[in-house]
């Protein structure tokens, strides 16, 4: 199916205790597509195709898992979730993951929920840290992109965001925030907070 690089996995199935490095997908999920994780790494996987989501993860659930340089293939074109896509994720780390071409999104995590989880130093053209993403309780720390480094069209409750960077809405972009702190964030243009 040209998706899941690493692992494809029925909706049921689940993996334990694995890294999952290196991997390339044409479509959906370098590194994994579907399943459940369990303290697993994911890490220096990609998708190439178009289009195309997930360069970590794609339709996943994960917990206690770190997602950690995951990237999207340089296309000039719409692809989106450099580090997971479509995902949900509890008490993870997205870290250093990127879609940085125009119009990609979601450099951490893009159409995701996450929940505890710390997402920091990912980057992309919207959503540095997460796009059109529902997050609860995380921390949303050092991201960078265009329009919102720290996320941009989320809906944020109890998070914390700080020290991201972007163009237009250095801490957030179009976004919701419920009970949230927001410190040392940067914009060039509008927005720092």
């Amino acid at each position: 199916e040209l998706s899941g690089g690493g692992v494809w996995c029925e909706p049921n199935g689940a993996v334990s205790n694995c890294v999952v490095a290196g991997n390339l997908a044409v479509y959906y999920g370098g590194g994994a597509y579907q399943g459940t994780f369990y303290n697993c790494v994911f890490t220096n996987n990609s998708v190439l195709g178009y289009p195309s989501q997930g360069g970590g993860v794609f339709g996943c659930t994960l917990y206690n898992c770190i997602v950690i340089s995951n990237s999207l293939f340089p296309f000039p074109a719409r692809v989106n979730g450099g580090g997971v896509s479509q995902s949900t994720l509890y008490n993870c780390i997205l870290t250093g993951n990127s879609a940085n071409q125009p119009w990609n999104t979601g450099g951490g995590a893009n159409l995701s929920t996450l929940y505890d989880c710390t997402v920091s130093g990912n980057s992309g053209f919207y959503g540095g840290g997460a796009n059109q993403s529902i997050l609860y309780g995380c921390t949303v720390s050092s991201n960078s992109a265009a329009y919102g480094g720290g996320g941009s069209s989320n809906t944020f409750w109890n998070c914390v965001l700080t020290e991201n960077y972007a163009g237009h809405g250095g801490g957030a972009y179009a976004s919701t925030l419920h009970n949230c702190l927001i410190t040392s964030n940067q914009a060039f243009y509008n927005g720092g907070g």
